[in-house]
């Protein structure tokens, strides 16, 4: 039923235009978040395991990130 109902929604040329306005939107921004933060987590790892001390700065940063995420 839900399917048919959005089948239905977007059958039309507006309804056909939004999603695909909407939907490259969605697919560039998440292109681009997944090869950011892959790079970033190479780097990162790269980062860490050259030097030890450097993971002390990594838990810092993650539990920096999770108290931004919780505000």
């Amino acid at each position: 039923m839900c399917i048919q109902i959005i089948g239905e929604m977007f059958a039309n040329a507006i309804g056909l235009m939004l999603l695909g306005f909407f939907g490259f939107i969605i697919l560039f921004y998440l292109t681009g978040f997944l090869i950011g933060a892959f790079i970033g987590g190479v780097a990162l790892l790269i980062f860490a395991i050259t030097n030890p001390l450097n993971w002390i700065f990594l838990i810092v940063l993650i539990l920096g990130g999770c108290l931004l995420l919780n505000r």
